[in-house]
């Protein structure tokens, strides 16, 4: 499906921008360690044995460090956008390992809101069972706003869509905003 910008236009919507394009704003996963470890990055170079990700096709992505590690994600997308991240890390190596998951959802742009009191437009979390509605104002001018040992999700929400992370309910995380002057 896709769907109009506008009632009767055929500019279509596009959610999602990749990094350094005009409004980026796109999702990232992936691994920090304190050890000395190759971990996939921006330049890592996965293997696929699939071209296509559809509802009924998850893309299966695989990447080896030659340091005993195999990193396996597995991207799955519903008929109603919603995509599933699963990550997998076999340890073939003698060597105890530890390594910290992130998800990240990154706007380098404010969007013009509607400032409808029926609608909340901007960061919004779920944290302990509580939704928290954060102004983009409000967040400018804290800077960062955290929430320690949560259990939820988070996301930025507009007008009629919602990019969120929803993590594994079955351990806690450190949900945060945060705000950056651009340049």
């Amino acid at each position: 499906r896709s769907y109009n910008k506008e009632l009767n236009s055929t500019e279509k919507i596009q959610l999602l921008n990749p990094k350094n394009s005009q409004k980026d704003y796109f999702a990232e996963f992936g691994w920090v360690s304190n050890q000395k470890i190759n971990i996939p990055d921006k330049n890592t170079i996965w293997k696929s044995k699939s071209n296509t990700l559809t509802p009924n096709s998850p893309a299966i992505l695989t990447w080896r460090n030659h340091q005993g590690l195999t990193f396996k994600r597995t991207i799955s997308i519903d008929e109603n956008y919603l995509f599933s991240i699963t990550d997998k890390i076999t340890n073939n190596s003698s060597d105890i390992i530890e390594l910290t998951n992130y998800g990240l959802i990154n706007r380098i742009y404010k969007p013009e809101t509607m400032a409808m009191y029926i609608l909340h437009e901007g960061p919004l979390a779920v944290t302990n069972g509580e939704l928290q509605e954060i102004k983009y104002k409000k967040l400018k001018k804290k800077q960062k706003i955290q929430f320690q040992d949560s259990q939820g999700w988070l996301g930025i929400s507009d007008k009629y869509w919602l990019t969120a992370i929803i993590p594994d309910k079955k351990s806690n995380h450190n949900i945060s905003f945060k705000a950056y002057q651009k340049n």
